[in-house]
């Protein structure tokens, strides 16, 4: 019995903890929040739902007081109801809580719990949400105010009628679809808006949308087009929505309306114009395909089924694409491979419905241009295109354009074979021109030599602006970037126009503005060039008044510079029309003037070129017998202040290399030159006179710069080159030392033989300091400063700009010196370069030249060609080396002629150089003397 006693009481309470644990789950498990509080104010129990709306466990409240848990605000809010129902009184109140940042409104609930005696041992907590309750309420609220507001400021005319079918609202835009008043509808009969053909029908349908019968209910909700009546018995389209609500006393209808008068119009002209689409589509050249967003085909047209070759009936509207892919795939529309994978790769892209565009060739060749854009909602429309005759037209023009620029290249190294060619025999015949106007001639034997001159001179101008031309167009033509004086170079410009202005009593004048900068980075070179064609045009085509040419500063950002230079004359200007031709080659603003004034229309056709090539750009204004305005924009760098006078001091800078150079020259002034020259630098020199030398040298010693002459007997330049770096690519040389050519001739296609041999650099003779800076700097280490002699303490003598080298001026005319036997600015350069053993350079160029004028004399012109050819390529670079322009010229017409394999003139041609060289004698004596009393004591 007592095991009996003690199983029931198990049970019993084995009973009641599974009461208690399901009251907790019921409890835990309730939206609301459930707590008991003890008279101290302490929690003792808290469901789960206090975790979710404090964001913390109930055991955390547990013993804890309300203050201490609640926010301030809240607890301050909550106290005097909790006091109450601590007091005995059930409470029931609502508030705001802010719990874990939230805000909600509350329904709350205190129980007191009472014991046996009647004392309070605590209070039972409910809380519920009510948030949801209360917005509803307010949204009910403003509901019902919005309503009435959109009632009456509604577009749509709205018509709410009872029972009886008699109008109870009409808000304004009823009253001004129909033209009746509020107040005067009222009250009447809704049929008064409808024709009185419809209305009996129309209380019908009414009636039996009241009554719910089914034939009526498309009436709610739904729109049906009825035809409506206004005030002054016209008659017109509604669409019409009827909703139907009980009231207390019985249905009152809603009816809203809408004209849709321009509805129907648009629609009907849309029928019309999707049907002309339709029939466009299937009437276009190209195949067009139509898919929805679920990849299924809306449409297509007849030319797709031809341009594919799709069998007739193999795919129709509705179709999915992956059929349609899978339909090409098997006939071999997408190439070798798994059908499977071929179709879902393109069913894959599909669905991204992205815009594409691609090729495909078919089978017999066609190809086929697939372009796909996506439609306004999903789907997209793609677009099948022939495209067969257009890549073979495309295949055509590529041809025809390589064919075209090949000729145009073709064009341009004419252009520039031929200016250069020519160059060489005008050369000669403006040097022998310049010999006969030094003979005793009778006036008329002396006016047709001058007139050969002249026509000469311009000539050579017009070979200069071809070759100028032909290199702009190959894209060779390089803009320098050196420090000059842009204010120096306009005034060069105007003093060197000044004698031809003066001779037509032309007022020429500079005009430069304070702001232009002294010292900026750009190519001088050019813009003189620039400048000068431009004064002469203006100079030419003016009779009387001025020439003026200024300089001003367009804008400045940083160190980037933009310069303008305006040439101004009162000639006789130009039309709108006549302008328009000014920049192209070989034209003129009018033909009539090429008879007047001369020329080829290339001047200003290179000026653009040239300017657009320094950054800048062109602008013209004239106007017929007002003169003309040429400005042009120049973009520079500002350089630091003295720049310019540094950069022309340069060439005589002390500058220290350190190195071993050979110099294989066969020329002895040209060999002294260069020795003399690189010693100055620090230079340890060696020297071979011929390729095969030079071979011997390189094998056995170290070296570490090479001076290569292009044309030498026993073994030329090229060929040794050749010879050296087939060594070091079998070893035979070790490492790879730079060769630099030494040569006259800088066009193109010599620079290019040079560089197909092995050569690495190139430097012109006759050179200039700058120029061997620039060649070693390259190519050897340099010394740090301070380890050069000191120069003459009246310093250098000065120097003009260091002259073209032959090949590319070609004439005495490049420089300043051009009636002189010897160019200035060039034995100047010698002079500082060779010092003290400048008179023994002057005696051995006087020995050797004249040595080489007896071998020419003593030369048989068939039998001594080669020899004879040889002597005058000597004298031509030794000749020009020390200043001798025009007697190099006329070594090189010689040259050129033994090169052609003609020798026939070589007796009066030695009697030609025999007369120069006099004169080179004599002025090589003057300046010699002149240079040794500039020399300190």
């Amino acid at each position: 019995m007592a095991l009996a006693s003690e199983a029931v009481a198990e049970g019993a309470g084995t009973g009641v903890a599974k009461s208690e644990q399901r009251l907790r789950m019921i409890l835990d498990n309730i939206p609301g929040l459930v707590a008991y509080i003890d008279a101290d104010e302490r929690y003792r129990y808290l469901n789960q739902t206090y975790e979710f709306w404090y964001g913390k466990h109930p055991d955390d409240f547990l013993g804890r007081r309300v203050a201490e848990m609640l926010d301030p605000e809240e607890y301050a809010s909550a106290a005097p109801h909790l006091r109450r129902a601590l007091a005995g009184e059930a409470v029931r109140y609502e508030r705001e809580s802010r719990a874990a940042g939230r805000k909600r409104s509350v329904d709350v609930r205190y129980v007191p719990d009472l014991a046996a005696d009647g004392r309070v041992e605590g209070v039972y907590v409910m809380l519920s949400d009510i948030t949801a309750f209360k917005d509803a309420e307010r949204a009910a609220t403003e509901s019902r105010a919005a309503i009435e507001s959109l009632i009456a400021s509604a577009r749509d005319a709205i018509v709410t009628v009872d029972a009886e079918q008699r109008v109870v609202i009409f808000n304004r835009a009823a009253e001004a679809m129909f033209g009746h008043a509020a107040a005067e509808m009222v009250g009447r009969p809704l049929d008064v808006l409808i024709p009185a053909r419809f209305r009996g029908a129309h209380r019908g349908h009414v009636a039996a949308f009241g009554a719910g019968q089914a034939s009526a209910r498309q009436m709610s909700g739904a729109d049906r087009v009825v035809i409506g009546q206004r005030r002054d018995g016209s008659e017109f389209p509604i669409e019409a929505s009827i909703s139907r609500a009980a009231r207390g006393d019985g249905v009152e209808y809603t009816v809203i309306m809408r004209d849709v008068t321009e509805r129907i119009r648009a629609a009907r002209e849309q029928a019309a114009t999707v049907t002309m689409l339709r029939e466009t589509v299937e009437h276009m050249p190209v195949g067009v395909l139509v898919v929805d967003k679920r990849l299924n085909i809306l449409a297509f047209n007849d030319r797709l089924i031809a341009l594919l070759g799709l069998p007739a009936g193999s795919i129709a509207p509705g179709d999915s694409m992956e059929k349609y892919y899978r339909l090409n795939a098997e006939r071999g529309e997408y190439g070798a491979g798994d059908v499977d994978e071929l179709v879902r790769s393109r069913v894959a892209l599909a669905r991204r419905a992205e815009a594409h565009c691609f090729e495909r060739t078919r089978a017999d060749g066609t190809v086929i241009e697939v372009r796909g854009t996506p439609a306004p909602g999903g789907g997209f429309v793609t677009v099948y295109t022939d495209v067969t005759a257009r890549r073979e037209e495309s295949r055509r023009l590529v041809e025809a354009r390589e064919h075209a620029e090949s000729a145009a290249r073709a064009k341009s190294d004419f252009l520039a074979t031929m200016s250069h060619e020519v160059r060489t025999p005008m050369n000669g015949v403006l040097g022998i021109a310049e010999l006969l106007l030094d003979t005793a001639l009778s006036a008329e034997q002396r006016d047709y030599v001058e007139t050969i001159q002249r026509s000469g001179h311009a000539l050579l101008e017009i070979l200069n602006d071809i070759l100028d031309l032909s290199k702009i167009e190959a894209g060779k033509l390089d803009i320098e970037a050196v420090a000059f004086d842009p204010v120096t170079a306009l005034n060069d410009v105007v003093a060197l126009s000044a004698p031809r202005a003066s001779s037509k009593g032309l007022l020429l004048a500079g005009d430069v503005d304070a702001a232009v900068p002294r010292d900026v980075f750009g190519d001088p070179g050019r813009l003189r060039q620039v400048l000068t064609n431009l004064v002469g045009n203006s100079i030419k085509f003016t009779e009387g008044g001025e020439v003026r040419v200024a300089a001003r500063v367009v804008s400045e950002v940083e160190d980037e510079i933009m310069l303008a230079y305006t040439v101004t004359d009162t000639g006789i200007g130009m039309t709108p029309e006549q302008q328009q031709k000014l920049f192209q080659p070989f034209s003129q603003a009018d033909a009539s003037t090429t008879r007047r004034f001369g020329g080829t229309g290339l001047g200003l056709a290179i000026c653009l070129r040239l300017v657009q090539a320094m950054g800048g750009a062109f602008a013209v204004r004239s106007a017929p017998g007002e003169g003309s305005t040429f400005e042009f924009t120049l973009r520079c760098k500002r350089a630091p202040a003295g720049a310019s006078r540094a950069e022309a001091a340069e060439a005589r800078a002390a500058v220290r290399f350190r190195g071993r150079v050979l110099v294989v020259e066969d020329n002895a002034v040209n060999m002294k030159v260069a020795r003399a020259t690189l010693k100055g630098f620090g230079l340890e020199v060696v020297e071979a006179e011929n390729g095969s030398l030079a071979l011997d040298r390189i094998a056995r010693e170290t070296i570490d710069l090479v001076f290569m002459d292009m044309h030498m007997p026993v073994m030329d330049g090229l060929e040794a080159t050749r010879r050296v770096r087939a060594a070091e690519a079998h070893g035979a040389l070790a490492g790879r030392r730079p060769i630099v050519a030494m040569t006259a001739n800088v066009m193109s296609d010599a620079l290019q033989t040079c560089r197909e041999a092995g050569m690495d650099d190139f430097l012109p003779k006759p050179f200039a300091r700058r120029q061997m800076i620039e060649v070693l700097s390259k190519w050897l280490p340099e010394d740090a400063p301070g380890g050069a002699a000191p120069g003459p303490e009246a310093g250098p003598a000065p120097v003009a700009a260091a002259p073209a080298a032959v090949g590319t001026a070609g004439t005495a005319e490049a420089h300043g010196d051009a009636g002189a036997a010897i160019d200035r600015a060039v034995f100047a350069q010698l002079a500082e370069t060779m010092a003290d053993e400048l008179p023994a350079l002057v005696a051995d160029f006087i020995e050797t030249t004249a040595a080489m004028l007896d071998a020419l004399a003593a030369a048989d012109p068939v039998a001594d060609l080669a020899t004879a050819t040889r002597q005058a390529h000597t004298l031509k670079s030794s000749a020009a080396m020390v200043g001798a322009m025009r007697l190099s010229a006329l070594a090189r017409a010689l040259e050129a002629n033994g090169k052609r394999g003609d020798l026939g003139g070589l007796a009066g041609a030695v009697a030609g150089l025999r007369e120069e060289f006099a004169d080179v004698e004599r002025s090589l004596a003057v300046l010699d003397n002149l240079q040794l009393a500039d020399q300190p004591a």
